[in-house]
């Protein structure tokens, strides 16, 4: 589902508002869990596959939020968020969700509210979000196919260890090391 921009003033106003008050974005979360829901009834719909960007890594989070009260997905969902700015994204890898990956470009102001990428310092977030982060060295940017998507065919985004993310190895991609 596509969440156009309000323009910058309104799209960070949502942004705050997501990360303040609870369920901030419920309007949009209900029409998510409810296309959610109604994906993982298909019997041949095996993964649920959510890939967010910027706000909508806010909206996911709330998602996951809602999904955590005894959801039958949480297993069976996998989330890959570009320029991350959530502030929590609760349950733990391997435990609640399938899995959960984050890429940030090193200069985007964005993610750096979530996620801390000092120069040298394997990027972690200080709020304790679960998943692995994968960080692009020297890139400036923000939006998703310009800045993110342009280079992440190309493997440029790697983990504090060196290693590519699950996401590039689905897109064709080697996991770096295997």
């Amino acid at each position: 589902m596509h969440n156009p921009t309000q323009g910058f003033h309104r799209d960070i106003q949502t942004c705050i508002k997501g990360r303040v008050v609870a369920d901030g974005n419920l309007d949009i979360v209900k029409k998510l869990c409810k296309e959610l829901t109604a994906k993982a009834r298909n019997k041949g719909t095996k993964i649920i596959v959510v890939i967010a960007h910027s706000l909508g890594t806010i909206i996911a989070s709330t998602i996951v939020r809602q999904l955590s009260k005894g959801s039958p997905l949480r297993n069976r969902m996998e989330f890959f968020n570009f320029a991350f700015c959530a502030d929590e994204f609760p349950g733990a890898q391997g435990r609640d969700w399938r899995l959960v990956e984050h890429f940030a470009n090193e200069n985007d102001l964005v993610p750096s509210l979530s996620i801390s990428m000092g120069r040298g310092i394997p990027a972690v977030s200080p709020y304790n979000v679960p998943g692995a982060v994968f960080l692009r060295r020297d890139a400036w940017g923000h939006l998703l196919n310009a800045h993110y998507l342009d280079r992440f065919g190309e493997g440029d985004y790697r983990d504090a260890g060196g290693h590519n993310s699950t996401l590039y190895s689905y897109l064709g991609g080697k996991r770096y090391g295997t």
